[in-house]
C-alpha cells in the first residue's frame, strides 16, 4: 500500500517531492524568475511600459480674489474731473474696440511677412495707420487706387514711411489726416502729408540778420518757398494738393507764447516746425500753432528729422534767431542771412 504525503497518496516506489503539486501562481511566480534570469544573462531589452493609471479627482476651487478698480476709477485717482458716462465715451471715441485691435495685430503679422493688407484695418482711417511704420517704394507716381484710399479715408495699403519717387525726389508719408479738423475754418478733408528726405534747395531766411521779421513778412516765406510749390505742383498735379487754413507769426511777438501778431493764412506748403520735427518748442519763441504735435514719421525714424542735412524751421527764437534742423540733429538756430537748406512739409488729397 501507499502512504499519504501531505495529503497526497503516492507509491512506494515514488518520490514524494516530486509529487507535491504546485500552484498556478507559484509556477507562474517560477516562471518569472526564469524569464528575468536569462534576460540578465543574454541582456535583453526590458519590456514596454504599462498603461497609465486613471487620473485622480480635480481638487476643491478656490476662493474668488477681491476685485480690481475700474478703468474709470484709476482715471479718477489720476485727477479725472468727469463722470462715468462721459468717461466710457471718450473711451469709446479715442480707442479702438478688441475687435478692432485683434484685427489690427493680425494686420500687422501680415506687414512683418511682407504681404499687404486687406481685412478690417483697411476701415479703421487714420488712428491705427500713424502707428505704424513700412517704409515702402509706392512707385514712381500716385495710382488713382492710391488716391482714391486717400479720398475715402481708408488710406488702403499706405503707411507711414511709405514713399513716392517723382523726378529724383522721395516724397515720404510723414502723418495721416494731420490738418483734419483743424483751421479756421476746419479742415475736413482726407488728406497725407509729406516730407522729401532731403532738402530741395537753400535759400536765406533774410537778405540780411533783422531780428524783427517773423515768417510771414520773411524772404523765405515770400519768395524762397515758390521753387518748391512749382515742384510739388508738377509732381502730384493742382487738385491734388491740399489747400488748408494754416495759423501763422506775422510779427514779432513781446512776450514768449502770446497770440499777439498771429493770423490765419491759406497754406499749401510751409517750412516745419519745431513741434512737427521734435514733438516739441525748444526755441522758438510762438508756441500758437496748428502744427503742435510731431510727425509720426519723426517718431519712428529720428534719423530722418535731419538726414545729415540743415534746414530751416519756421520760428524766430527770442534772441532774435531763426530755428533750424542741424545736419549733426541738433537743435539748431542760426541768423536770417544763412544759406539753409528747405524741406517743407505739405499734404495731398484723393
Amino acid at each position: 500500500m501507499g502512504r499519504k504525503i501531505i495529503g497526497v497518496t503516492v507509491g512506494t516506489n515514488m518520490n514524494p517531492q516530486k509529487a507535491i503539486e504546485k500552484t498556478p501562481q507559484a509556477r507562474q511566480i517560477e516562471r518569472n524568475t526564469l524569464a528575468i534570469e536569462e534576460l540578465k544573462q543574454s541582456g535583453g531589452t526590458a519590456g514596454k511600459d504599462g498603461k497609465d493609471g486613471k487620473d485622480g479627482k480635480d481638487g476643491v476651487d478656490g476662493k474668488d480674489g477681491v476685485d480690481g478698480k475700474t478703468a474709470y476709477e484709476y482715471a479718477k485717482d489720476g485727477g479725472y474731473t468727469g463722470t462715468e458716462a462721459e468717461f466710457t465715451e471718450k473711451m469709446a471715441q479715442e480707442h479702438p474696440t478688441i475687435e478692432q485691435f485683434n484685427q489690427l495685430s493680425d494686420d500687422v503679422e501680415e506687414l512683418k511677412d511682407g504681404g499687404g493688407s486687406s481685412g478690417g484695418a483697411e476701415t479703421f482711417g487714420a488712428g491705427p495707420r500713424n502707428a505704424i511704420y513700412r517704409g515702402k517704394y509706392l512707385g514712381s507716381e500716385v495710382t488713382e487706387a492710391q488716391y482714391s484710399a486717400i479720398a475715402n479715408g481708408t488710406f488702403e495699403d499706405l503707411y507711414i514711411g511709405d514713399y513716392w519717387t517723382i523726378n529724383g525726389v522721395n516724397y515720404r508719408i510723414a502723418a495721416f489726416d494731420y490738418y483734419y479738423y483743424k483751421g479756421n475754418p476746419q479742415c475736413t478733408t482726407h488728406h497725407v502729408t509729406l516730407v522729401p528726405d532731403e532738402r530741395m534747395y537753400t535759400h536765406v531766411y533774410n537778405d540780411s540778420d533783422i531780428n524783427s521779421v517773423a515768417y510771414v513778412g520773411s524772404k523765405l516765406y515770400k519768395s524762397g518757398l515758390e521753387q518748391a510749390k512749382t515742384t510739388i505742383k508738377n509732381a502730384f498735379g493742382d487738385a491734388h494738393i491740399l489747400n488748408h487754413r494754416e495759423y501763422l507769426l506775422s510779427a514779432v511777438p513781446a512776450t514768449t507764447g502770446s497770440t499777439a501778431g498771429h493770423a490765419w493764412y491759406d497754406s499749401i506748403l510751409e517750412c516745419m516746425t519745431e513741434q512737427n520735427v521734435y514733438g516739441c518748442n525748444i526755441h522758438g519763441i510762438s508756441h500758437i500753432t496748428i502744427d503742435g504735435t510731431q510727425y509720426p514719421l519723426f517718431a519712428f525714424r529720428p534719423d530722418m528729422i535731419s538726414n545729415n542735412q540743415t534746414y530751416w524751421l519756421r520760428d524766430i527764437t527770442s534772441h532774435g534767431k531763426y530755428t533750424c534742423a542741424n545736419s549733426t540733429s541738433t537743435y539748431a538756430f542760426t541768423d536770417a542771412s544763412v544759406q539753409n537748406g528747405v524741406r517743407p512739409s505739405f499734404s495731398i488729397i484723393g
